[in-house]
């Protein structure tokens, strides 16, 4: 009896570990890139040199190839990276290093992505 009890419980375990493995690890969302071009402006961000600027509209632009990404500061200066887009994050290479803004959420008006480790929020311009 206790062998049959055994055998029992180990199935069970072996089926709970069979159903859970068949589950989906990656339930993140997946976008398409046209859902991103146009100009957005920066809103917020956790990154400490952001800055809450006047008189400034600091505006991220995402065409079928490149990011013209605006800086933290109160300047219009920006980085323009050449990306390729995996229908969750920004892809690109910067001086030799290899990098990646993961998009976090999305609306039609608004999207939010990381990169290292800081949060940013873009509201849609056009």
């Amino acid at each position: 009896m206790k062998i049959l009890k055994l055998l029992f419980a180990s199935s069970l375990i072996a089926s709970s570990v069979f159903f859970a493995s068949c589950s989906d690890d990656d339930e993140s969302p997946s976008y398409e890139k046209s859902e991103f071009i146009g100009e957005w402006e920066l809103t917020a961000s956790t990154n400490s040199d952001y800055e809450e600027c006047d008189n400034i509209t600091r505006t991220l632009t995402i065409s079928e190839s490149t990011l013209s990404v605006p800086g933290y500061n109160c300047t219009t200066a920006k980085a323009i990276l050449e990306y390729t887009f995996s229908g969750k994050s920004f892809d690109f290479n910067a001086f030799g290093v290899d990098a990646s803004y993961v998009v976090k959420s999305k609306s039609d008006t608004q999207f939010t992505w990381e990169f290292d480790g800081d949060v940013d929020t873009y509201t849609k311009i056009d």
